[in-house]
């Protein structure tokens, strides 16, 4: 692999996307790139990685299920592969998070874009292990809740899930959006609303999201607990999310026992 030293791998100037690979098919790949496209031009950028491209090394490195990395910079587009890091779902294992000590800023563009500037985000999730926790929760410059280092977060109360909005600055993932605005999640209430941390007390359940872990329950934030359980609603959740993936991996699944409705 030959890669050019240019302002990418000198300053950041680039962006990526982490894709999971299912039963050999990039899930959602449609949608990862539509992101990494908005990134480019937000950066000036007008490399740009070819669909064909991407299957080929897929089919070349027998990537079955695995996490799949696209990196672009003004002079290289790089592929990579790894496994993917989370270990099965399970409806009794939940995250534990804790908060982050560096300040978000909400009104940097930088928050919405995935560019090759992580520092700020790796820097907190090595806080995070550090602490014995498995994520940071990032906070903004008014106190408002944004996202984890590695993946966007949902509360529930009342049957509601809310999530922060993108005026707190971050970064609108493929599986939130799917949540928020897929007819198969349309049996649940959603919203975007602002959360400070002293506002997660009167929610029963978290859940937090992204492309490799799919959707998977928090057990807690610092001292606060949330429930978990076959019968909550991020198991619900989490069961369509699942079927979503199978579908969209060429895979065959009676849907009729989780009652829902995919869109086609």
């Amino acid at each position: 692999m030959r890669i050019n030293f240019d302002e990418g791998f000198q300053f950041g100037w680039g962006a990526f996307e982490t894709i999971a690979i299912k039963n050999g098919t990039a899930l959602f790949l449609d949608e990862h790139l539509v992101r990494l496209k908005l990134a480019l031009d937000f950066l000036g950028i007008t490399n740009f990685p070819i669909k064909h491209d991407i299957q080929s090394y897929i089919m070349s490195n027998n990537l079955r299920e695995h996490a799949l990395k696209i990196i672009v910079s003004k002079d290289n587009i790089v592929f990579s592969h790894r496994n993917i890091p989370y270990k099965p779902y399970d409806v009794n294992i939940g995250f534990d998070l804790s908060y982050g000590a560096l300040i978000h800023d909400a009104n940097s563009p930088f928050a919405r874009h995935k560019t090759l500037s992580r520092g700020e985000y790796q820097y907190e999730f090595l806080a995070a292990k550090q602490k014995g926790a498995q994520d940071h929760i990032l906070l903004n410059n008014r106190g408002e809740i944004c996202e984890t280092t590695t993946a966007n977060i949902f509360f529930v109360t009342d049957n509601m899930i809310m999530t922060p909005p993108d005026s707190s600055g971050l970064l609108k993932g493929i599986i939130r959006d799917l949540i928020l605005h897929d007819s198969a999640f349309e049996q649940f209430s959603t919203s975007e609303q602002i959360i400070t941390p002293g506002d997660i007390i009167q929610y029963n359940e978290c859940f937090i999201t992204n492309s490799l872990m799919g959707v998977r329950p928090v057990r807690a934030i610092g001292e606060t607990r949330f429930n978990l359980g076959c019968q909550s609603l991020t198991a619900r959740v989490a069961r369509i999310y699942e079927a979503a993936t199978i579908q969209a991996s060429g895979q065959s699944r009676d849907f009729s026992r989780d009652k829902i409705v995919l869109k086609q």
